[in-house]
């Protein structure tokens, strides 16, 4: 790397400097692409002008850069192709690696009941609602005559009427919010 290239050893001094650096290592880029893609938010520019020399890893492993190595500029065998082949195959076990413990902790929630497979939420779901719509419709059928007598049946104490049935409804919603278990019973139509 050299000096007009690198402001320090991990900081380009501009784009130009990361296209320059990025054609030396055998990648196939342009300088109006990277800006492009600099502009777009693929490559972080510090405010200086600056680009860290993570900015640039991030972007060249960002799908949406698709910035390809052209091998033709490195010969078959040399030092660079062989460092940069361990480096892949070293990010590939990696990812592979972080993926198995991801999985393994997936499987250890699953068994200390962190995790609920989502057909059961969405079955305890249902079931919740099922029982809510049942609890509304008894409610209105239960509570309409008292409701209508506490107005004395006049339309002019309408007020009254859906203040009483929401505070009955608001009374249901307070009940069914507690985790009491429903059990529920499904058939196939």
């Amino acid at each position: 790397m050299t000096e007009l290239t690198l402001k320090s050893q991990h900081t380009f001094r501009n784009r130009t400097a990361v296209v320059e650096w990025l054609k030396a290592k055998g990648y196939k880029i342009r300088k109006s692409k990277l800006y492009k893609d600099a502009k777009a938010g693929l490559l972080r520019v510090e405010d200086d002008g600056t680009v860290e020399m993570e900015s640039v890893a991030r972007y060249l492993e960002h799908p949406e850069a698709g910035v390809k190595e052209h091998m033709e500029t490195v010969e078959a065998g040399s030092d660079l192709e062989i460092k940069e082949y361990h480096r892949r195959s070293a990010i590939a076990k990696a990812k592979k690696t972080e993926l198995e413990v991801q999985q393994k902790q997936i499987e250890i929630d699953k068994e200390s009941g962190r995790l609920i497979p989502a057909d059961m939420v969405y079955r305890e779901f249902a079931a919740r609602l099922a029982v809510l719509i049942q609890a509304l419709t008894t409610l209105i059928d239960k509570e309409a005559k008292e409701l209508v007598r506490q107005v004395n049946g006049k339309p002019s104490r309408e007020g009254e009427f859906k203040a009483e049935l929401k505070e009955k409804i608001y009374q249901l919603f307070n009940e069914f919010s507690k985790t009491n278990i429903f059990d529920t019973m499904f058939e196939d139509d």
